[in-house]
């Protein structure tokens, strides 16, 4: 059975981040990114429903979701960054660690 008619999966980034790289990746989003749209999840005390974010209030969306993160919900930053639309899943491990997967979104083959 041929598989050749499937879209190609999008290219995926997956590390975990500890200390203070955590800091930096949040910097990183907040001054270099344009934050359109958060998801917070997480022991069902979260809706699954996109957060819309604009220029104006970014920064307290992004303060609130790290706080949400901090207190053990996973949260999705989707954002763009040099032409190119990113979704960034942070879930807390413990310890202080932080497990990133990182997607692409212009490498999907199909619409949004």
């Amino acid at each position: 059975m041929s598989h050749d008619h499937e879209p190609p999966l999008p290219e995926v980034q997956d590390k975990v981040l500890e200390g203070h790289a955590v800091e930096e990746w949040i910097h990183g989003v907040r001054e270099c990114g344009t934050l359109y749209e958060i998801v917070v999840r997480g022991g069902g005390a979260y809706s699954d429903a996109p957060i819309a974010v604009t220029e104006r209030d970014a920064g307290k969306h992004l303060d609130d979701a790290i706080l949400h993160l901090r207190k053990g919900a996973s949260v999705q930053l989707r954002y763009h960054f040099d032409g190119a639309e990113w979704w960034d899943t942070l879930m807390p491990l413990g310890g202080g660690k932080v497990r990133l997967v990182r997607i692409d979104r212009g490498t999907l083959a199909r619409p949004r």
